[in-house]
């Protein structure tokens, strides 16, 4: 799931760097910041994140929990909202910004994001009340609303303004994302992914053919399986985008696999030996392919492995 504490290194870094670089973002930061060539601070302490949740009655949603670990806030030089609130001064919008309340009128359009259709009764003065305010500064705030909460536990993520209404989001990370690229230039957010556990599940089955002899079906297995798993490891030291990437490695195992089942075994890495004249090692080798791509499968499929 994106929004955790890598994707928020590299979103925050690109924000950062587009902001700094261009003068028409950067002249609305405060000369103090502009001086420092830092948007943000040092992450949030845990013991600070939970004397917030404490202090609301609730538990933070993860993606903007993950984010104050990164940064205790940060200048967003957005149009309408100047900056992300450190932990310790966020709050329900009633008590943060009552002024506000008073100006919101009745039936206040909304503006929805994929599935988040308009909803009038959401904007209400006590609905938006009850919503947690994260930013603010210029004519609008940024909220996290507890009464929208999807099946992970996230809350929605709105961008509102009293006369514009409210642009409205899946999630705090969804709405970074979608204000970032809104200043045009960086390509898109690629999300992170710890590729950890699926090379933990690799390296077990490695050992496995390891400690089961050197016959040449054995030898073969091992071989594909350390080709697949150096395939793995360059993926996460890279800069790419982890998830498509993985996704195209397994695409490319399928088609190593059945064309080994074909009678056409297919080297995936300089660590696979040439296969010609070895039709017991080839047989392995495609064997050990398709042990690959079912842990790959198995890790992108499942949930608990990530």
């Amino acid at each position: 799931m994106a929004g955790r504490a890598a994707d928020w290194r590299d979103l925050l870094a690109r924000w950062g760097e587009r902001v700094l670089t261009t003068a028409a973002l950067s002249g609305r930061l405060p000369a103090a910041v502009r001086a420092a060539g830092r948007l943000g601070a040092s992450g949030a302490g845990v013991e600070a994140i939970r004397a917030t949740e404490a202090r609301l009655g609730t538990a933070l949603p993860a993606s903007y929990r993950a984010f104050l670990e990164v940064s205790d806030g940060w200048h967003l030089a957005l149009d309408l909202v100047e900056r992300l609130l450190p932990v310790a001064a966020i709050d329900w919008m009633a008590q943060r910004a009552p002024e506000m309340l008073a100006a919101v009128g009745l039936g206040q359009a909304l503006a929805g994001v994929g599935d988040h259709a308009a909803d009038p009764e959401l904007v209400t003065p006590a609905a938006l009340g009850a919503c947690l305010l994260v930013g603010e500064g210029g004519d609008g705030v940024i909220l996290l609303n507890p009464a929208v909460v999807d099946a992970s536990g996230e809350w929605e993520a709105w961008l509102f303004e009293p006369e514009l209404g409210a642009a409205r989001h899946p999630t705090f990370w969804d709405l970074m994302v979608a204000e970032l690229e809104g200043f045009g230039g960086p390509e898109p957010v690629a999300a992170a992914m710890d590729l950890s556990p699926l090379l933990a599940e690799l390296e077990a089955k490695m050992a496995l053919y390891r400690r089961g002899g050197g016959g040449a079906f054995h030898r073969g297995t091992l071989l594909a399986l350390e080709a697949v798993a150096e395939r793995l490891a360059a993926i996460q030291a890279g800069v790419g985008d982890v998830p498509a990437e993985l996704a195209a490695l397994a695409e490319e195992l399928e088609a190593a696999w059945q064309a080994g089942v074909k009678g056409r075994p297919v080297r995936l890495t300089s660590a696979v030996p040439s296969l010609v004249g070895q039709p017991m090692i080839a047989m392995a080798v495609t064997d050990g392919y398709r042990q690959a791509l079912g842990i790959i499968r198995w890790f992108l499929e499942d949930p608990s492995m990530r």
